[in-house]
């Protein structure tokens, strides 16, 4: 809404807490950000003007400013959030996912949420790949989505979704999650 950003780090504490975009990133604060997602090191970014931008995190620059049709071709949807996973873009629409590889440059499905992502509520309002909530035998991130105060997250092992309500802040209901890491062998 603001153009703000947060950062936690890997022990739940806030490094950046509500700092406008334009500090933290050589991104313009005048940008109209809809919805983004990260691609290894790049932050991909679409604008309510049907804009993705295409940021690199670690060189601070931005790499492409492309039209959606353009970025993702023949997309012509409404899109209400992105997520990077498995090399593939999942484009939420609604109650639709559209999986795109980017690769190919093309669409390689469409399906509907709660069937690809299993019981997953319709019109989720964020995706985002969490990297602190490990699960075995997944090497990657793991799918969570916001919709209202409520956070869920995908174990794919089980296709199963598990809730988690956020009602009494994210912080405090995401700590018993945490693994610490212990550097021994």
């Amino acid at each position: 809404k603001e153009n703000k950003v947060w950062e936690i780090d890997h022990k739940n504490n806030i490094i950046i807490n509500s700092e406008s975009l334009n500090n933290v990133y050589n991104l313009p604060n005048s940008l109209n950000i809809k919805t983004g997602t990260l691609n290894n090191k790049n932050l991909i970014i679409l604008t309510h003007e049907n804009i993705v931008i295409e940021y690199d995190l670690l060189e601070k620059e931005i790499l492409s400013h492309t039209k959606l049709d353009e970025y993702f071709y023949e997309l012509n949807e409404n899109i209400n959030c992105l997520l990077y996973y498995k090399n593939k873009y999942y484009i939420f629409n609604d109650n639709n996912v559209i999986i795109y590889n980017k690769n190919l440059e093309k669409i390689e499905g469409s399906q509907n949420v709660g069937n690809l992502f299993k019981n997953i509520p319709n019109n989720i309002t964020c995706a985002f790949l969490n990297n602190n909530i490990v699960l075995e035998n997944v090497k990657h991130g793991v799918p969570c989505f916001i919709r209202n105060k409520d956070m869920y997250f995908y174990d794919e092992n089980k296709n199963i979704i598990n809730n988690i309500d956020t009602n009494y802040g994210f912080m405090n209901n995401t700590k018993f999650y945490v693994i610490d890491f212990n550097n021994q062998k």
